[in-house]
């Protein structure tokens, strides 16, 4: 409301409305496969990260961390390139699937609650 209202000029965003870093920090993007995963704190986004690294190195391996992500999409994407093609998700012929995993509230209360 009233501190959107007040504040909103004044928010930073870089190419096409997403803010700087954004691109970098949100979203993982696999090449061969154009898959573009929007990650989601608690919702499995560690277990995709091992994924997508598997995907990226052609084979089963263990440092599938967060960094060792990012470091191999340095390699392949700069954030302009990251930024273009999650805008391009606007256009119907989009290249890339999106997608991002939302675990059910229910079940993740309980297993907290279980821990």
């Amino acid at each position: 409301g009233e501190y959107c209202e007040k504040y909103k000029d004044k928010r930073r965003k870089g190419k096409h409305d997403i803010k700087p870093f954004a691109a970098d920090k949100s979203f993982s993007l696999e090449p061969k496969s154009k898959l573009l995963m929007c990650r989601t704190a608690k919702h499995g986004s560690t277990s995709w990260t091992n994924n997508m690294v598997q995907i990226y190195k052609g084979k089963k391996t263990s440092e599938g961390t967060q960094k060792v992500l990012r470091d191999l999409e340095r390699r392949v994407y700069t954030n302009q390139d990251k930024s273009e093609i999650i805008s391009s998700l606007q256009s119907a012929k989009h290249e890339y699937t999106a997608f991002f995993v939302c675990r059910n509230p229910v079940d993740k209360l309980l297993s907290v609650y279980n821990y």
